[in-house]
């Protein structure tokens, strides 16, 4: 039988609550996780230093999926400073679950390209 968090992760990772694109995204970053194959894709508005939505696009392990995903509803109302001030703890803590060395990497990607986001290029 699964636990709470455990039955969390699979949800979340089938069923995202801010999968997609924004719409006039101020900032964009990429990750990828080359020894394992996990890519994803963040697209945010930040407006008056606030992010006003956030989504991401993920081809991932359920781990990392759900780790975005978590880390976007933590996020989403929050001054985009704070992106950079995440720890492993924390994201590790949103999971609720050990996570061996392997999996704590594909749970940090998320978090770890959410830091390199850049202004995005107007088109």
């Amino acid at each position: 039988m699964l636990n709470v968090f455990q039955q969390q992760i699979i949800d979340r990772s089938q069923n995202p609550l801010f999968k997609g694109a924004v719409d006039g995204a101020t900032h964009t970053a990429e990750g990828a996780n080359l020894s394992c194959g996990d890519e994803l894709t963040w697209q945010i508005r930040v407006a008056n230093g606030i992010i006003t939505e956030i989504r991401h696009q993920t081809r991932a392990c359920s781990v990392c999926a759900a780790s975005a995903d978590l880390l976007a509803e933590e996020l989403q109302g929050k001054p985009f400073s704070t992106c950079q001030d995440w720890t492993t703890d924390q994201v590790a803590e949103l999971l609720g679950i050990p996570l061996s060395p392997i999996r704590l990497k594909c749970a940090l990607l998320p978090l770890e390209a959410l830091k390199t986001a850049q202004p995005s290029t107007p088109k």
